[in-house]
């Protein structure tokens, strides 16, 4: 479905980094008073704990937080045993029920590999209690509140928070984007075009935001969510709301119309750039239950090829060659297993959406 200010980079940034390192706690005693900044330590491929090094420590002493803390995110990001993780989070909620860290680590995967939202969100309302300067904490609180709870004004402060305390935090702003569309969609059924506009003005400022701060290496609690980044899923939101935009513009100001319907197709054009093949994505192994398997690269191709139908200049060139594309590959579809067809060429599809445009269109 992507940690500032000293004590928060202590609690998690640090203790990513020193994951690395062949003496943790030593790290995170050098860490606690150093910024992970102009100060950090260069990292070696050689320095590595090994989850054998972390089961050494932890026989020796069960009592020993840090290195818990350190095996749950070994067992999870580098052995998807999520199960195990969550184990030592609760373990470490056990000798210490103030680690905002491990109901942190704990929600994360209860809410990406379990999808256990309701819990997850116990654990970040635990986790932010604790620890009031850790922006991710308010970050997927947030987000989880509007998602789940549909709750989205409570949600949107929420993303506030994690914003004022990281104005460099990419995925916040994704995340408050997203919220403020889901508003829009509210005044769309409410017959207020103003409201919904202005709702949408104000989450492409925040998908271009989070594109400003974007970074390919994210933080790894999240890279089970976002295994390809989302950066691809940035621009499709902006398309999609320039493409709204552009519609919107169409009788009342051909100029406007004009406008957000190329700026569309930038968008969607970078989101063929940057979004997983279907082959990328089925590689995957045990994917999240939450990952979002239909957002490839040639449904990217559709999208475009409906934004060219309202332009003028090569309309039919352009769009043809999308809708072209996404024909020759639906036919691969006749070689590939039924449930592959099952799974990304259904009724509704963005690929059987634009095999059928291709007939309509260009034929």
């Amino acid at each position: 479905m992507p940690f500032s200010n000293l004590e928060a980079r202590t609690n998690m940034e640090a203790a990513e980094f020193c994951l690395q390192a062949k003496d943790f706690s030593g790290c995170m005693e050098l860490m606690d008073k150093k910024s992970l900044g102009n100060d950090q330590i260069k990292d070696s491929s050689e320095n590595s704990t090994s989850l054998e090094e972390l089961n050494k420590k932890i026989k020796n002493d069960r009592k020993d937080i840090v290195s818990l803390l350190a095996r749950s995110k070994v067992k999870y990001l580098k052995f998807g045993d999520y199960l195990g993780a969550i184990n030592d989070t609760e373990d470490v909620i056990n000798l210490d029920s103030s680690s905002s860290e491990a109901y942190f680590i704990r929600g994360v995967i209860k809410a990406i590999e379990l999808e256990d939202f309701e819990q997850a969100l116990l654990d970040f309302n635990r986790a932010s209690s604790l620890n009031k300067n850790n922006s991710n904490i308010y970050m997927v609180l947030g987000y989880l509140k509007s998602w789940t709870l549909s709750k989205h004004d409570e949600g949107l402060l929420e993303l506030n928070r994690a914003i004022n305390l990281d104005p460099k935090n990419s995925l916040a702003y994704f995340f408050r984007g997203m919220i403020k569309n889901s508003l829009a969609e509210k005044y769309l059924d409410k017959e207020n075009d103003s409201k919904e506009k202005e709702l949408i003005f104000a989450a492409n400022d925040d998908f271009s935001k989070s594109l400003e701060y974007y970074q390919d290496t994210i933080n790894p609690l999240f890279t089970r969510l976002y295994p390809f980044g989302y950066k691809h899923l940035i621009f499709l939101r902006r398309a999609n709301n320039n493409f709204d935009l552009g519609v919107s513009f169409y009788k009342e100001d051909k100029g406007k119309h004009q406008e957000y319907i190329n700026k569309t197709v930038e968008d969607y054009s970078s989101y063929i750039e940057f979004a997983p093949t279907l082959d990328q994505v089925e590689k995957l192994e045990s994917p999240a239950k939450t990952f979002d398997h239909n957002q490839i690269k040639i449904n990217g191709h559709t999208w475009r090829g409906n934004a060219y139908t309202w332009t003028k200049k090569s309309r039919r060139k352009n769009v043809c060659s999308d809708y072209r594309k996404v024909y020759k590959f639906s036919k691969k579809f006749d070689d590939m297993p039924y449930s592959l067809f099952e799974k990304y060429h259904y009724s509704d599809s963005a690929i059987m959406e634009g095999f059928l445009n291709y007939g309509e269109w260009c034929r």
